[in-house]
């Protein structure tokens, strides 16, 4: 799984998830279906935003990151170390 966001996209999904659970949680919604979809988005954001991958970014084609975000493989890094010494 490739990294998709990166640094500004994931901080304002940080500010967005987390206004959106605290308007939620203070009432700020009138109606319980708004309570409960504010609850469900933020989480959503705080998550998206902790992995840093967003499935809906990759099917718009959308990467924010300035990496390609590729961390090799354990094996890759022990072969490598062994190439260099």
């Amino acid at each position: 799984m490739r990294r998709n966001v990166g640094g500004i996209d994931r901080a304002a999904r940080i500010g967005f998830g987390i206004a959106l659970l605290v308007l939620s949680y203070t009432g700020v919604f009138p109606a319980m279906i708004p309570m409960v979809v504010g609850y469900v988005v933020g989480i959503i954001l705080l998550a998206t935003s902790a992995i840093g991958y967003c499935p809906v970014n990759q099917l718009i084609g959308f990467n924010s990151c300035r990496t390609s975000g590729f961390v090799p493989e354990e094996s890759e890094k022990k072969s490598g170390e062994k190439k260099a010494a």
